[in-house]
């Protein structure tokens, strides 16, 4: 828990460099403008098409087709509040895929100079691994997310899954991104493998922050770099024997 509460103390202590910070919050701001945009604009028939892509579910269509209009109505209503719900994740996922594909290599750079500089680097990942796999974990995302959409209408489950999911998404891809440039091809497979309990509970504590207004705007950019410094931190004690 220690090396844990480090990461995020040097994670924020790097957010106070403004150039590491807007590197980091343009994402962030550039995905809630989008799924913003969209909501407001095709909100109403996003709703619409969910609950039509709803009746198609055998037990659960047959009782919606048997409801009442007023029924009916009413899980119109639901349907555009899971689409907002729904956005909390998505506005994450595509701010972790900007991070990802466009800001990560410039915070390797800038914070992996600064304070590991001493890690040799050994290039066992490449920016296009990056972009490989955050497409993948994107697409996964979309996958997961299509196949839970029903339990997101049970009252609280959808906020837990929508934490699972950011969770799960953090620890696919940040892990990959903190050391593609200083580790080799083992240590970038075995370290993430060696410390998967502190990863999940690193991803947990920011997808916490994710639901704080104003405050998720940052988590993100948080998230890389709080998985940037925990790892690269940890890389360093197994070279140095530790």
């Amino acid at each position: 828990m220690q090396t844990i509460l480090r990461a995020y103390g040097r994670a924020l202590r790097s957010l106070t460099q403004p150039v590491i910070l807007w590197h980091m919050l343009w994402p962030t701001l550039l995905s809630v403008a989008l799924w913003l945009t969209l909501l407001l604009s095709f909100g109403a028939t996003l709703a619409g098409w969910l609950l039509h892509g709803l009746e198609a579910w055998p037990w659960l269509g047959r009782w919606i087709l048997d409801a009442g209009a007023d029924t009916r109505h009413m899980l119109l209503l639901a349907a555009q509040f899971v689409l907002w719900l729904m956005a909390l994740p998505l506005i994450y996922v595509t701010a972790a895929f900007l991070v990802s594909a466009f800001a990560i290599g410039f915070m390797l750079e800038h914070v992996g100079g600064r304070e590991y500089g001493e890690l040799v680097r050994r290039q066992g990942g490449s920016m296009r691994g990056s972009v490989l796999n955050s497409m993948a974990t994107l697409l996964l995302f979309l996958v997961l997310l299509a196949i839970t959409l029903p339990l997101w209408f049970l009252p609280g489950l959808g906020i837990l899954l929508s934490l699972l999911l950011v969770v799960w998404l953090n620890k696919r891809c940040y892990a990959y991104d903190a050391l593609m440039l200083h580790a080799d091809t083992v240590e970038l497979l075995e370290l993430p493998r060696r410390h998967r309990g502190s990863l999940w509970l690193l991803g947990l504590g920011c997808g916490v922050l994710g639901f704080v207004p104003i405050l998720n705007l940052l988590v993100p950019a948080l998230t890389g770099l709080a998985y940037v410094h925990y790892l690269l931190e940890a890389l360093r004690i197994e070279r140095r024997g530790g």
